[in-house]
């Protein structure tokens, strides 16, 4: 009742963008894990090696997608940036449905999912002031945001794994084509606030030329304000050995679990779930207690998660660490949107955002290398469950700071 109330509340085109984001998430939550890394992991008998080579190249596409996504939404606003890597993701999934999969074919892939989905997902993480800029309402639409893109981690693996049981993991990118253009049909009726995206706009020189100056007025900024810092530093530590699972979880799968390719979609299904869990909690969360503890401890429940999803190589823990690593996370994304939208000028927030974004997908390069000569001598079950407790660590590393400060 209290999300149907919440939903009342907004405006065409809050709801709007609410269902945007359902249908961007659905669409790359259905194919990327289960198209692009199913397919090298069950189809090529791919190992830890491959998998890192492909998730490094989403990484590297994913860092200049976000640079480039930050710079665009403060000269033209979200929409724009929105429409047009909603179009070109529609281009892209129709081509990886036509042409068949081989490793560079997969690599090709691989990036370019990447472009598309860091520049579209980069528009929700900073849309919500674009429509209002009230305390309140800004929470609960990003609470609204993140609690649809937390039912498309549900939906969007299991439309995925049942597309791939039924006929070929190649179809999952049909329906990712569809869902993008009903994406791309809401995000039309998105209409920005009057003066809103002026207030963003910067000089219109050449966007090359213009990169690494306006990235770095987004670090210089973030690295002025104390409260932005301490959520870089969370965003960068706390997610640092979640790479390993970037180039081994597909390989836990199959070897540790022994469950075929649908199964990357139903527990992403769980997980899924319990971040809808997280994001319905934050409708409820008084404004006042959305704070950087808050955030910290949203990284504790998602480390503690991890541990239970790896530790034990049985299908029944692994279904329920999802779900507690899933509320975690749909707690801690839309936490991390507000208090970054809270502490920064609108003209500034596509910038800060990419950095913030940028914190989160640069840390886990060096686990996603190392993970798989780790993984050679420990196995990949260990390696995980390392990762996974270095995340409590570093959460409970940043709780503590948070109580000292405080005590300052």
């Amino acid at each position: 009742m209290h999300l149907v109330k919440s939903l009342r509340a907004c405006s065409p085109s809050e709801r709007a963008l609410v269902l945007a984001s359902f249908f961007l998430v659905t669409a790359f939550q259905s194919s990327y894990f289960i198209g692009i890394i199913g397919y090298a992991t069950y189809a090529l008998g791919a190992g830890p090696d491959l998998v890192s080579l492909l998730t490094l190249a989403y990484n590297a596409a994913t860092f200049l997608g976000s640079i480039a996504a930050g710079i665009l939404i403060d000269r033209r606003g979200p929409r724009q940036v929105l429409l047009a890597s909603l179009a070109g993701g529609i281009c892209l999934a129709l081509f990886a449905w036509a042409v068949p999969l081989s490793p560079l074919m997969l690599m090709t892939s691989s990036c370019l999912f990447s472009l598309a989905w860091s520049v579209s997902s980069g528009t929700l993480s900073s849309f919500a002031p674009y429509l209002t800029q009230e305390g309140e309402r800004l929470k609960q639409l990003n609470g609204l945001i993140d609690t649809a893109t937390s039912v498309s981690v549900v939906v969007g693996p299991a439309i995925g794994g049942t597309i791939s049981a039924a006929s070929s993991t190649s179809g999952v990118f049909a329906f990712m084509a569809a869902s993008l253009g009903a994406a791309l049909a809401c995000a039309v009726a998105c209409k920005e606030l009057p003066g809103a995206r002026q207030a963003g706009e910067r000089d219109d020189g050449p966007l090359p030329k213009a990169t690494l100056r306006e990235f770095g007025e987004g670090l210089r900024v973030t690295l002025s304000s104390r409260d932005l810092r301490l959520i870089l530093a969370m965003c960068f530590f706390g997610f640092f050995a979640f790479g390993a699972f970037d180039a081994l979880e597909s390989v836990y799968y199959r070897d540790v679990l022994r469950l075929d390719a649908s199964w990357m979609g139903w527990l992403s299904m769980v997980a899924g779930v319990g971040c809808t869990l997280g994001s319905l909690a934050l409708l409820r969360i008084p404004r006042r207690q959305v704070s950087l503890r808050l955030l910290a401890t949203t990284l504790l429940v998602e480390g503690l998660g991890a541990m239970l999803y790896v530790g034990t190589g049985k299908p029944w823990c692994a279904v329920l660490g999802q779900l507690v690593l899933g509320v975690g996370n749909g707690l801690s994304v839309p936490v991390e949107h507000t208090l970054v939208q809270e502490r920064c000028e609108i003209g500034q927030l596509g910038r800060v955002s990419s950095v913030i974004r940028m914190g989160i997908m640069s840390s886990g390069i060096v686990p996603l290398l190392l993970a798989p000569l780790l993984a050679d001598r420990l196995g990949a079950q260990s390696v995980l469950f390392a990762a996974s407790t270095t995340v409590a660590i570093v959460a409970l590393a940043f709780l503590l700071r948070l109580r000292v400060r405080r005590a300052e």
